[in-house]
């Protein structure tokens, strides 16, 4: 195993806190990492280029106080982060950070929270809020108007844009929906067991579903299952490869990585650190791994294949 897997641990505090965000940029020269603590921390060739942790200065948003998803820009040279009430655009060649964006509360006191963000190729942002709000905004333009907005009572708590960048999917656990990014449309939806995790293929419209009790991969064109393999129990992470060929599943004892035809290729075990994010690089044949104990171990698929 040590001949195909390496780690980030002097560059995290011995007390670091368990890693539940995971996001490499578009182009791969960055990976920046969310905690249960709201501390963010980016990374290029190595070196923490950014860190900053998230609180609220006002006691009344305590209990909203989450960081609950992150995503770079199209470029790689931003990060947005959906915290508390707030989404936050962070700067990383100035490493400076600003609010980009606060929904004002109903009848003055309703407040309303991001839960997911997504990043199309052309820089937009997809939002999805608790209300079942749903926002489409141009991360290059000044507008405060969001290009698109719609309610939903499918409204997704994790999305994603589909490679085209037209369409939207997500999950608001029951239910798996496509959407029309920017009319709003609804063009699909799948009934489907309680899903708890959702990665897109970069390279077609294949999703993977982490079930309680399995891992789906299907084809949203076609409306085909393409493969199953069992779920082992863990906290629910899924990641699928830069070419879509494989795709990996982490549960409390490790990592499996599967091929679409539910084959397991590779069983990397992690010892007694759940696994608690997944992310492939989009440039190269690597996979990270998120774990309770606040490391990144880095995973060459490729050569572990070869070694098998």
């Amino acid at each position: 195993m040590k001949g195909w897997t390496y780690e980030l641990v002097d560059l995290f505090p011995s007390d670091a806190a368990p890693i539940k965000l995971l996001k490499y940029s578009p182009d791969g020269r960055r990976i920046a990492t969310g905690d249960v603590r709201r501390n963010v921390r980016v990374f290029e060739a190595g070196q923490m280029i950014y860190e900053q942790r998230f609180r609220s200065p006002w006691d009344r948003l305590r209990a909203m106080d989450q960081l609950r998803d992150l995503t770079f820009d199209a470029a790689g040279d931003g990060l947005i982060l959906a915290w508390g009430n707030r989404l936050i655009a962070v700067d990383l060649q100035e490493k400076k950070d600003r609010i980009f964006f606060v929904r004002r509360p109903y009848f003055g006191f309703m407040i309303t929270c991001p839960l997911a963000v997504a990043v199309a190729k052309s820089n937009e942002l997809a939002v999805t809020y608790d209300d079942a709000v749903v926002e489409l905004r141009a991360l290059d333009s000044k507008d405060v108007k969001p290009i698109a907005k719609w309610s939903d009572n499918d409204a997704p708590t994790m999305l994603a844009f589909l490679p085209d960048g037209e369409r939207l999917v997500g999950s608001e656990r029951h239910f798996v929906c496509v959407w029309d990014a920017k009319l709003g449309t609804k063009l699909a939806k799948m009934n489907t067991d309680t899903v708890y995790a959702l990665a897109v293929s970069p390279v077609d419209s294949a999703v993977a579903l982490r079930l309680l009790r399995s891992v789906k991969l299907w084809d949203l064109d076609s409306g085909q299952l393409i493969t199953e393999v069992p779920g082992v129990s863990g906290l629910p992470t899924v990641a699928i490869s830069r070419d879509g060929s494989l795709f990996a599943v982490g549960d409390k004892e490790g990592v499996t990585v599967f091929d679409r035809a539910g084959h397991e290729v590779r069983r990397h075990e992690t010892g007694p650190n759940n696994v608690l994010a997944l992310a492939f690089s989009p440039t190269q044949d690597i996979l990270a791994i998120g774990d309770s104990i606040g490391r990144i171990s880095f995973l060459d698929y490729a050569r572990s294949r070869a070694c098998k």
